[in-house]
């Protein structure tokens, strides 16, 4: 049942990541974006540190290995940038004007966050016997 969640809460922020980066990249003109942006993104922050956090329970009561392969690597990776980006982006609100570089380090992070993402998606959906 774990494995289940955690399959959900990971596609679930694979789609609100992609979808606030979306919004960031194409609907910048519209007075909504950031918003809808923040909300996105935070959403699916916390969706990566869920799915997360069940399989790391679900390995932990079988006495699994958590880090022992590409999937797993990739993945831990991928949750600790999204945190990362998602600091840097509300720094940077909170700094305006006065943090340029922090601005490019999270916009970098995030397209970094989705490549990582869709690297994990495909290992986990390799290793699930899926693809």
């Amino acid at each position: 049942m774990l494995f289940l969640f955690h399959k959900i809460f990971m596609a679930g922020a694979v789609l609100t990541v992609f979808a606030g980066v979306g919004f960031a990249m194409f609907l910048r003109r519209k007075k909504y974006w950031l918003k809808l942006h923040k909300m996105l993104n935070s959403a699916g922050s916390l969706f990566f540190v869920v799915g997360f956090s069940l399989i790391f329970i679900l390995l932990w009561e079988q006495g699994a290995y958590h880090l022992g392969g590409v999937h797993q690597i990739i993945g831990l990776t991928t949750v600790i940038l999204a945190l990362i980006t998602l600091l840097a982006g509300f720094y940077q609100l909170k700094a305006g004007g006065k943090a340029p570089l922090v601005r490019q380090y999270h916009r970098w992070l995030g397209r970094l966050v989705l490549a990582l993402s869709v690297v994990s998606l495909l290992t986990g959906l390799r290793l699930a016997g899926i693809i």
